[in-house]
């Protein structure tokens, strides 16, 4: 994933360490919006796993997923599918839970 300056986009974990500014923070909650609205199967949320880069026609900043698509747990998923919402805002706690993590780490090296 490249931004429109053709360098490559840097993981949220990256970007993270760098700033969690109001772009990143609209970028994130987009993605947890779009998430829920499209109960996308996905294995787990981490801040290395999502990319995130500023769009060519909006000039915002939109995250990406690159890997963890999918889910462990195949075979059985349709039997599951009613909860879907409910394992969606899940995976999107513990990515929040990781973020907060992530930062008040980087507050205490700091």
């Amino acid at each position: 994933i490249r931004g429109p300056d053709g360098q490559q986009a840097e993981s949220l974990a990256q970007r993270l360490d760098r700033s969690y500014d109001a772009s990143c923070k609209m970028a994130l909650a987009e993605f947890k919006s779009f998430l829920l609205e499209h109960l996308i199967r996905i294995g787990d949320l981490h801040p290395s796993n999502l990319m995130i880069c500023r769009n060519d026609s909006t000039q915002r900043e939109r995250l990406f997923i690159i890997d963890g698509l999918a889910t462990r747990h195949f075979l059985w998923w349709p039997l599951f599918y009613p909860l879907r919402p409910f394992k969606m805002r899940s995976k999107i706690r513990r990515l929040e839970r990781r973020i907060d993590h992530y930062l008040s780490r980087k507050q205490a090296d700091t």
